[in-house]
This record gives C-alpha cells, structure tokens and sequence, in this order.
C-alpha cells in the first residue's frame, strides 16, 4: 500500500449517487477499506467522458482554471491553468497529486499558473506578430512597373509623335533660307560678269 489513491466511479442508475455508494454511511465502507490498506489516504473522484472535465476532477482538491488538450505526440497529454496560489495544491507534495491524477486520466498533465498563463499568451501573440510583419523571401511576386510606361505611351498620340512643331519648323525654315542665299550668290555673280563687259 501507498499513502495516496485515487479511484474513479460512476453510475449507470441516476438514482444511485456513485461516491456516496463506496462511502457508505457514516464513510463505514471507505473507513474499512482504508483500515485494510494501513491508512491510505483515498481520493474518489466523479468518471466523466469528458478529457477535460475528467483532468479537472482528478487534480481535485485544487481548483483549474481551464483544461487544454494538445495534439500531436504518441502519448495524449493536457495544459492546465490554477491560480497562482493553487499551484502547489495541483502539482501536490512531490508532484504526488500530478502524477496520481495522469495515471488515473492517462494524460501527461502540464500544470501552470494563470499568471504563467498569460506571460506565454503575450510571447505567442508576440512571435505571431513578428512573423506577419516580416517580409516574404519565398515565393514573393516581383513588383510590376511596367504599368507607368503604358500609362505614358498612351498619353502621346500618334499625331505628337508624326510631326514636332518646334524642330520640323526650323528644319523648314533652314531650307528656305538655304535656297534664298543660293539664288542671291547667283544674282551676285551674274551683276559683277554684266559689270565686267561693260567695262571692256
């Protein structure tokens, strides 16, 4: 015999109260049972088909917060929250309490306060958030530019690009210019032959 138990019961008959049943009355049932076992201490706990609910009921007399039950892993196991002052009642003298209430739910049980709680909420939150802000380096689509060359190109017509007023008005007016000054060296050089044949 050990000095600490816990059992599990229940009922299928909803009249019959199970604890009250390995009770019996004035604890005359409990009280043989534990004469028998040399004074083990006997801790009967209510069955539930919840995991949850079960954890709970099985920490008892500490009082949880919240269960969680985690995937992933071979072994099933569970998260739980007690307040701060509650924390050593959970875990019990030598983690006696902790370990009594896995063998009986089968979960590996993770006892924290809710002040440890909320610490790792606040880490959590804070590496998810790191993460969303930071830039993708996998997969990240290439920026498109290419949108404000069509948007330029559209803006000049065909008509701005066929005829340029300022440099096709000068090549214009550099050709007639052109033409002007030869006729004129031709009008010169015939002036000074007629002068020549007059002189002789």
């Amino acid at each position: 015999a050990g000095s600490r138990s816990k059992i599990a019961v229940m009922s299928h008959d909803p009249n019959v109260d199970a604890i009250g049943a390995c009770i019996g009355a004035r604890k005359s049932r409990i009280s043989a049972v534990v004469d028998e076992l040399g004074g083990e201490k006997i801790d009967i706990i209510p069955y539930s088909e919840d995991p949850g609910e079960f954890i709970a009921r099985a920490l008892a007399p500490a009082q949880v917060l919240s269960v969680t039950i985690l995937s992933g892993g071979e072994n099933p196991s569970c998260r739980v929250v007690v307040p701060v002052n509650q924390l050593s009642l959970a875990i019990g003298n030598k983690g006696q309490n902790a370990r009594l209430a896995a063998g009986l739910t089968g979960y590996k049980i993770d006892i924290i306060s809710d002040v440890q709680a909320r610490e790792l909420a606040e880490e959590e939150k804070t590496a998810a958030g790191s993460d969303e802000t930071a830039p993708a380096e996998d997969g990240e689509e290439p920026e498109i530019i290419g949108g404000d060359i069509d948007l330029l190109a559209d803006d000049v017509s065909a008509d701005d690009l066929l005829s340029d007023d300022g440099n096709d008005g000068d090549d214009d007016v550099t050709a007639e210019d052109e033409s002007e000054d030869a006729e004129t060296g031709d009008n010169a050089e015939e002036t000074e032959e007629t002068a020549e044949a007059a002189e002789e």
